[in-house]
Formats: structure tokens, C-alpha cells, sequence
């Protein structure tokens, strides 16, 4: 014995206007993504001035250099000898200018 189908209404289901036009208007944009952080206005502000910046890392390693690149989970560096390093932001203690003492451990 054979399933019975579903039964279909004969006519397409109609929605309101609300869900048929978009909510901006035609000269707006609508966001990518959530709104940036502090943390991420922070380091777009770093990348754009290209300050230099230190990265003490939770072993204790120290990591100079100019930010590149950022994400959720990591951050790219630009060391002075030219090397590009990425750190995961996990392993990162605190970061500071270059020009500043940084926090007293």
C-alpha cells in the first residue's frame, strides 16, 4: 500500500506586503555582520596608523611588531625584521603600544 500524498492547496500562498519589501529603503545599506567591538575599533584604529604594538604572550614570550590583520580569533603581525606572524588570542596576555610601559606584572 502506497503512502497517500500531501494534499496541496490549488493556489500559491499569499504573504502581506510586509514580507514581500525590505525593510531599508532603496538608498540604505544593510549591515555585513554584527556591530565591531571596542576590541575590533581598536585594532582597525592600530592597523590604519600602523603603530607599533607589543604582545606578551601567556608564556611570557614577547612578540613586537605592526598589526596587519585581525579577526574573532586571531591577530597577524608584521615584526620589524619583516616576518609575518599570526597569534591566536588565546595565548595573548595583554597587548600594548610600543611607546608605553604597559601594565606592572
Amino acid at each position: 500500500m502506497q503512502p497517500t500524498p500531501p494534499i496541496l492547496p490549488s493556489h500559491p500562498r499569499r504573504y502581506s506586503r510586509a514580507f514581500r519589501e525590505s525593510p531599508l529603503s532603496a538608498g540604505q545599506i544593510r549591515a555585513a555582520g554584527p556591530a565591531p567591538t571596542a576590541e575590533a575599533f581598536y585594532f582597525e584604529k592600530q592597523m590604519q596608523q600602523q603603530t607599533p604594538l607589543v604582545v606578551l604572550l601567556e608564556d611570557g614570550a614577547r612578540v613586537d611588531g605592526v598589526l596587519e590583520w585581525h579577526d574573532s580569533g586571531s591577530l597577524k603581525l608584521r615584526r620589524p625584521d619583516g616576518a609575518r606572524v599570526m597569534i591566536y588570542k588565546h595565548a595573548i596576555k595583554y597587548v600594548h603600544k610600543q611607546d608605553s610601559e604597559g601594565p606592572a606584572l
